[in-house]
């Protein structure tokens, strides 16, 4: 009975990966969150989006960090979806980034841009998520956040999640080990 339960929890742990990993959407209080793309960052690309974002230099590179982007869409009717709050990324059990309010002054808080998909999708970088996108209805309200955070070097092959707020709300989606 044991191999048997071995094999369903190792079974349920794929499914979670496979399930709410990039590509794949959750939906909760009639918002639904698509995690588009999940990689690591690099200086060049961190550099670029903060002067295309807060026309200035980042702070000081510490490292390494992750880049992430999220289509966001209201239901049917509604308004657009309200900003984002907390950014949080896991690494094993250890939180990554320690300031996770990107509002926050301190120059270590995630660097969010919101966009509009038609706007966001139209950059190189978008061009290469479009096919991830779903499909929206026409009277579904939606944007893309276009998320960086900076940080300590991430070590190899560890597995972790990237946690989204919206208002009272958490979408949480999990990370394969990024190189």
């Amino acid at each position: 009975m044991s191999g048997c339960f071995a094999f369903i929890v190792a079974f349920v742990t794929a499914l979670q990966i496979t399930t709410f990993g990039v590509g794949s959407s959750l939906t909760r209080n009639d918002v639904k969150v698509t995690l588009l793309d999940a990689k690591r960052l690099s200086f060049q690309e961190y550099r670029d989006a903060f002067h295309a974002a807060l026309q200035q230099d980042p702070p000081v590179w510490r490292g390494d960090g992750f880049h992430f982007a999220f289509f966001i869409e209201s239901r049917p009717g509604a308004p657009p979806p309200s900003l984002i709050g907390d950014v949080r990324v896991t690494l094993g059990t250890a939180l990554y980034n320690r300031i996770t309010d990107p509002s926050s002054n301190d120059p270590s808080s995630p660097l969010v841009i919101v966009s509009e998909p038609k706007d966001f999708f139209a950059t190189q970088y978008g061009k290469t998520l479009r096919s991830r996108a779903p499909a929206s209805p026409p009277d579904v309200a939606s944007i893309v956040l276009d998320v960086f955070i900076q940080g300590a070097q991430v070590p190899e092959g560890l597995a972790g999640t990237v946690e989204l707020e919206q208002g009272k709300t958490w979408f949480r989606f999990n990370l394969p080990p990024l190189r």
